[in-house]
């Protein structure tokens, strides 16, 4: 007979939250997608754009802190998700390490659209689950 053994794992699951504004032309949707939960200072650090058009004329990001520009970059090449009508652009700051308050600033058409702000800190997705993924272990062993 064998046995099963289950080893429990800590799934990280964090959300997107995106923050949309509507161009001058047919009403295109534009949306910033940010790691609700912040970057850590010293990880990887992405951002996706989606839009409902092909976004070839969105070519860059700006990072902002206090509505100063702290660092802009080109975005990723496009990519269609067919079922889903939308196109996507990754974006990628993990050059910018300083601890701080950020958003994301795009301009389409003549408008300014931008992100919700964000925290980039040390060890900050640890400092967020860190107790959750205790409790979870502790709650599972002790079987509450």
């Amino acid at each position: 007979m064998h046995k099963l053994t289950v080893i429990p794992a800590l799934v990280l699951i964090v959300f997107s939250v995106g923050h949309s504004f509507v161009g001058k032309a047919f009403g295109a949707e534009i949306k910033i997608l940010i790691n609700q939960a912040g970057y850590d200072a010293q990880g990887p650090k992405e951002i996706w754009l989606q839009t409902d058009f092909p976004p070839g004329q969105i070519k860059t990001f700006k990072i902002l802190q206090e509505n100063n520009i702290v660092y802009q970059e080109s975005w990723g090449p496009i990519i269609k998700i067919k079922p889903w009508k939308r196109w996507y652009r990754s974006g990628d700051f993990s050059h910018l390490c300083q601890p701080g308050k950020y958003r994301v600033r795009i301009e389409w058409q003549g408008e300014d659209g931008g992100s919700p702000p964000f925290l980039v800190d040390f060890h900050r997705i640890t400092k967020l689950t860190a107790p959750l993924a205790t409790q979870f272990f502790f709650i599972q062993r002790c079987g509450l």
